[in-house]
């Protein structure tokens, strides 16, 4: 086989694509697992916080509305989506 300037140009943008690839998808699972562990932890506060706030009748709905909104803002999230409970 010959290396000549194309088989080498070929060579190094199939090794570029491979790196943008891998880099790209290791920050898009840090992404989503960050995503699940804090839309898991919110959910898991909220339930205790439900639990402790039921004599009051102060109750959030745990769903996957409630799972995203935690997971995307996390403890900030939680904290307004108790605000919100309390205006309304």
């Amino acid at each position: 086989m010959t290396w000549n300037i194309s088989t080498v140009a070929a060579v190094c943008v199939c090794a570029a694509a491979i790196y943008v690839f891998f880099f790209s998808f290791t920050k898009f699972s840090r992404f989503m697992l960050r995503f699940v562990l804090r839309g898991t932890l919110g959910l898991g506060v909220l339930s205790v916080f439900n639990a402790l706030a039921a004599a009051y009748s102060l109750c959030i709905g745990l769903n996957i509305y409630t799972f995203a909104f935690c997971g995307v803002l996390g403890l900030p999230g939680y904290i307004l989506l108790l605000g919100t409970r309390l205006l309304f």
